[in-house]
């Protein structure tokens, strides 16, 4: 039995090709079908078995992750179901944030209520120039590690 391709999937597809700057023809061969199949992928169809779904949107994910996760999650799976992306992180609690303000104003000698637009816009600031949390904690780490032999 034919699987039938969900109303949005087919201008997914079409996009996703595209963004892999493939035709009709080389998009078939990535994911090892024909060109004839590609094209009633894209008229709507057929849509492909999750396999090749999942290969299509791991190829997807490379140059365009929001439209890998439109065409996974227009067949109903998620790119973390599929094994493509991580899990979303967790909501952050107030507890571990009023943890993270009270470290910081304890390194400081300063209260929290100070300290929390500090840390606020250094986050802002890391985030904003791409910098991972993990990049800063090494960085850090890597400019105090001098400065405690200097005070020996």
């Amino acid at each position: 039995m034919k699987k039938v391709a969900p109303p949005d999937f087919p201008a997914l597809i079409v996009k996703a090709r595209m963004a892999l700057g493939l035709n009709q023809t080389d998009f078939g061969k990535i994911v090892l079908t024909t060109r004839k199949t590609v094209g009633r992928w894209e008229a709507g169809f057929t849509a492909p078995p999750a396999d090749c779904l999942r290969d299509i949107a791991m190829r997807v994910y490379a140059v365009d992750p929001e439209l890998a996760r439109a065409l996974v999650e227009s067949d109903g799976h998620t790119l973390h179901g599929l094994g493509i992306a991580p899990p979303p992180a967790p909501p952050v609690s107030d507890v571990l944030l009023d943890a993270i303000v009270y470290a910081a104003a304890e390194a400081a000698d300063a209260t929290p209520r100070v300290m929390r637009p500090a840390v606020l816009a250094a986050f802002k600031r890391a985030r904003a120039a791409g910098v991972s949390v993990d990049a800063v904690v090494r960085a850090l780490s890597a400019d105090a590690a001098p400065s405690a032999k200097a005070k020996k």
